[in-house]
């Protein structure tokens, strides 16, 4: 599809199919330290992901808040690697500490071992968003460039916190609305198809949307971003009643 529509871009959301490549990979290790009593192993790789990938991380940060404090030199890139040679992992590291730390969340909130408020996890969520905002202005303010806290911020502490606090709420709700139910079941089934398409769907979209009168309101574009991924979700409703491609959507 990219190539169809020749143009440069179209699919860099793609790179999310490399880290979860990864993933599937380790996958047969990681579960094998996983069911092994104590998890000695499982804790010991977790520590090391996180070592060369949030706390690499966060080393830059503590570097570029010094700039901005303190006036001295900074590191103005998120590549940078404290530890050069020595490194085992590749770019999308972190992605295999989230996939970890979310099958043990998963497995203490089904056996009810966590008992966080709803109170606390809201404070966390809010008090990280604003560091990472906090952050973005600052690397903003003190390098003269656009600091983007999304694409800079997936294996930061904060994004983290912000990750794990919304999968313990939302664990937290209930609901008995069969038609809420069959709504998320058909949601929570297509999400990797709406991811894969919705950047097609936009590169479509987006030319006609600007050219709206106030397209670059709050409120429109929310709506438009809705109508996005309800328009991906029929396109992946769609390819799954073909033979040949409904297999990529159901990944």
């Amino acid at each position: 599809m990219a190539w169809f529509f020749l143009k440069e871009g179209t699919s860099e959301h793609l790179w999310f199919l490399k880290a979860l490549i990864s993933v599937y990979l380790l996958f047969p290790f990681i579960k094998e330290f996983y069911d092994v009593p104590g998890r000695k192993l499982l804790k010991l790789f977790c520590c090391i992901v996180f070592v060369f990938s949030f706390g690499n991380l966060f080393l830059i940060n503590l570097l570029n808040s010094a700039k901005f404090v303190f006036g001295s030199n900074y590191l103005n890139d998120n590549s940078f690697d404290f530890f050069p040679m020595v490194n085992p992992f590749g770019n999308y590291s972190y992605t295999l500490f989230y996939f970890i730390v979310g099958a043990v969340l998963s497995e203490k909130i089904k056996s009810n071992k966590i008992n966080v408020s709803t109170k606390v996890l809201v404070t966390s969520f809010f008090t990280a968003l604003f560091a990472l905002f906090l952050y973005g202005v600052l690397m903003t303010v003190s390098s003269n460039t656009f600091y983007d806290t999304v694409w800079n911020g997936y294996y930061s502490i904060m994004t983290l916190i912000m990750s794990a606090s919304t999968f313990v709420f939302f664990s937290k709700l209930t609901y008995a609305n069969d038609k809420v139910n069959n709504c998320l079941t058909i949601i929570g089934a297509s999400t990797l198809g709406i991811y894969l398409v919705h950047r097609f769907v936009g590169a479509v979209t987006i030319p006609y949307f600007r050219g709206l009168i106030l397209s670059n309101g709050l409120v429109l574009n929310i709506i438009y971003g809705l109508l996005l991924v309800l328009g991906s979700l029929l396109i992946v409703l769609l390819l799954k009643k073909l033979p040949l491609l409904r297999k990529i959507v159901n990944i």
